[in-house]
């Protein structure tokens, strides 16, 4: 109460400071760890998901799943947005087109 008497509405809420307190520290800056943690599990998610279909090229996003322990739907965003890869011919490929390929199927 002193706190707000005396600071007004600039205070820290007990929100704040909980959520600060909670919060797990890390060594350094600890945002950006936080981003590098991300970055470095979503690698580990993605080189799980290769080397499984290094083993099995024609498996479904069921069987990469079971496979793994990584839920189809970050399996399907990890294949299709991150690396870019579509399913054909019931194989997982990479999908990169060149500029000129996509120039070449406009023309068309």
């Amino acid at each position: 109460m002193e706190l707000t008497a005396v600071l007004g509405e600039i205070a820290v809420s007990y929100a704040s400071v909980t959520r600060y307190l909670r919060k797990p520290s890390f060594t350094g800056n600890s945002e950006a760890s936080q981003i590098v943690e991300e970055k470095s599990s979503k690698i580990l998610i993605q080189d799980a998901i290769l080397s499984f279909l290094e083993d099995e090229p024609f498996a479904s996003l069921r069987t990469i799943a079971k496979g793994t322990r990584i839920p189809k739907s970050t399996i399907l965003y990890q294949l299709t947005y991150v690396m870019g890869w579509s399913i054909k011919h019931l194989r997982w490929i990479p999908h990169k087109l060149t500029d000129e390929q996509k120039q070449r199927r406009l023309e068309k």
